[in-house]
C-alpha cells in the first residue's frame, strides 16, 4: 500500500487531544492563581493585625479597627486594607455579619474575638481566619484554616 499521509480522523483525534490538554492545564492554572491571591490577602490581613497589635502593646494605646466586609475593607488607625474583589468575606459573629468594630487594648489584646470566612465566586469556603482573645494571654491568637501560608 502507498503511504497517503495523515487521514482526517487522525487529525481530528490529535486536535481534540491538544484541546483537552489545553483546557485541563488552563483550569489548573486558574485554581493556582486563585490560591495565590487568597494567600496574599490572608498574609496582608494577618501581618497588618500583628503590626498594629505590637504597636498597641509597645505604645500602650487603644487602636480601633473597623471591619467593613460589605465593601471588602478593613480600617485600622490610619491604614486601610482593600481586600480582593474576587472573594466574598463574611463573619461568624452572631450579631454582626457585614460590618463591625473591634479595638486593640493598651496591652495589645483584642477587646473581642471574631472570625472572617473567605468564599470564592462559586460560594465555596476557601479559608477561615480566627482572631481569638483570651484574658490569660497578652496577645490575640490568629488561626488560619483552609490554606497553608
Amino acid at each position: 500500500m502507498k503511504n497517503r499521509g495523515v487521514s482526517l480522523i487522525e487529525v481530528i483525534i490529535y486536535i481534540s487531544l491538544v484541546i483537552i490538554t489545553f483546557f485541563l492545564s488552563f483550569n489548573t492554572f486558574f485554581k493556582l492563581l486563585e490560591k495565590q491571591k487568597l494567600r496574599k490577602d490572608i498574609f496582608e490581613i494577618v501581618s497588618t493585625f500583628r503590626k498594629y497589635q505590637k504597636k498597641s502593646e509597645i505604645n500602650g494605646i487603644y487602636i480601633p479597627i473597623f471591619i467593613d466586609l460589605e465593601n471588602n475593607e478593613i480600617f485600622f488607625d490610619k491604614k486601610t486594607i482593600k481586600l480582593s474583589e474576587e472573594f466574598k468575606y463574611l463573619s461568624k459573629n452572631k450579631d454582626e455579619n457585614i460590618s463591625f468594630e473591634r479595638y486593640f487594648t493598651n496591652k495589645g489584646n483584642l477587646n473581642k474575638g471574631f472570625s472572617i470566612l473567605i468564599y470564592n465566586k462559586k460560594n465555596r469556603l476557601m479559608a477561615e481566619i480566627s482572631f481569638d482573645n483570651s484574658n490569660s494571654l497578652e496577645y490575640p491568637i490568629i488561626n488560619v484554616k483552609g490554606i497553608k501560608l
